[in-house]
This record gives C-alpha cells, sequence and structure tokens, in this order.
C-alpha cells in the first residue's frame, strides 16, 4: 500500500483554483481510496500523506484521517 497526491484544477462560480488530495494504492497499483479537495497548499497535502505513511492509515479510514487533519491544529499551525 502506498499513498500519492493527487491535483487538480477545481472551479467554482468566481474562481479556478488548484486542489489537492490523496490517493491510496494497493500493490498492484489500483486506487483503494480517494480523498480530493483537502487543501489549496502542495505542502499541507503533503504533510498530511506523510502522517499517513508513519501511522498506516487504511484506505477505509482515508477521509476520516482528512477531515480530522483538515480541524487539527497541526494543518493549521503550519503557515496555512
Amino acid at each position: 500500500m502506498y499513498y500519492q497526491i493527487i491535483r487538480e484544477l477545481r472551479s467554482t462560480e468566481e474562481k479556478d483554483y488548484i486542489s489537492y488530495g490523496v490517493a491510496v494504492f494497493d500493490e498492484n497499483d489500483e486506487p483503494k481510496a480517494v480523498v480530493c479537495d483537502i487543501t489549496p497548499t502542495y505542502e499541507a497535502a503533503l504533510r498530511f500523506l506523510r502522517l499517513c505513511e508513519r501511522n498506516r492509515v487504511s484506505p477505509v479510514h482515508l477521509k476520516d484521517a482528512a477531515e480530522d487533519y483538515i480541524i487539527s491544529e497541526e494543518y493549521f499551525s503550519e503557515g496555512r
């Protein structure tokens, strides 16, 4: 299992923006879970990816982990 940052171009009525998320792949390179639009910064997405790696977050819990990360102090304390 491995994690990868995903980058997307998103749009609102007011503007287009770049958003980052994280995907989890199995040993056959098949995506098992994807959480999009976690953050507008690559750095925050990378911090989340590293937390996932360190804690071996399962695909089933990726969305919950992303939600916890977004509201965590670490997300906001790192120059966000």
